[in-house]
């Protein structure tokens, strides 16, 4: 009988790669700047809850999706099928993560609303991809991803009500700039 990968090693890698996905995280943001000038530009404190929490919730979410995708991939007995449902939905992970990353670089430095927006839409697509794919090793395999998805959809609500709100602030001119200006909505 095979053993498969020990799991006193199997919870150091969980723990690993979340903790990485979280580092790597915090240092990008530091690279790219705080987001609290665009939040105030943006008049976002009115949608959100405070940035402390947000910030708080967002690396806690990041880190029990690493670790699940570490869970999963080197933890996976459940034969070639279940560990291309890993592959799969981690793959979809990395993928939302990127997106994420795009997202970020976009609102928070580019101050471009619609196209962050556009980016964190293929954000959540990725995620649920994410979600089908692990749900298929084990239900409860895929709580995470759906927490993970219930975030990001609660995350793009939030900046569409904002881009909303702002969207009957701004001049004709500034309306009729959307047709044929891709930094629609970019913030001045």
């Amino acid at each position: 009988m095979q053993q498969g990968r020990s799991s006193g090693g199997r919870g150091v890698a969980v723990c690993i790669v979340g903790g990485v996905l979280v580092g790597s995280t915090l240092l990008y943001c530091a690279a790219m700047g705080s987001p609290h000038q665009a939040l105030h530009r943006l008049m976002a404190y009115e949608v959100l809850p405070p940035i402390w929490l947000l910030s708080l919730l967002w690396l806690t979410v990041l880190f029990v999706m690493g670790a699940t995708a570490a869970d999963l991939l080197w933890g996976s007995k459940g034969g070639m099928i279940s560990e291309a449902f890993a592959w799969q939905g981690s793959t979809w992970l990395a993928l939302s993560l990127g997106t994420s990353v795009a997202w970020y670089a976009l609102l928070f430095v580019k101050f471009s609303l619609l196209a962050s927006w556009i980016c964190l839409l293929l954000t959540v697509g990725c995620a649920v991809l994410c979600f089908l794919s692990w749900i298929r090793i084990q239900p409860r395999r895929g709580i995470p991803a759906a927490v993970y998805c219930l975030w990001l959809i609660a995350m793009s609500i939030a900046q569409l009500l904002i881009m909303l709100r702002l969207w009957g602030q701004i001049s004709q001119a500034d309306r009729n700039c959307f047709v044929y200006n891709a930094n629609f909505l970019q913030i001045r």
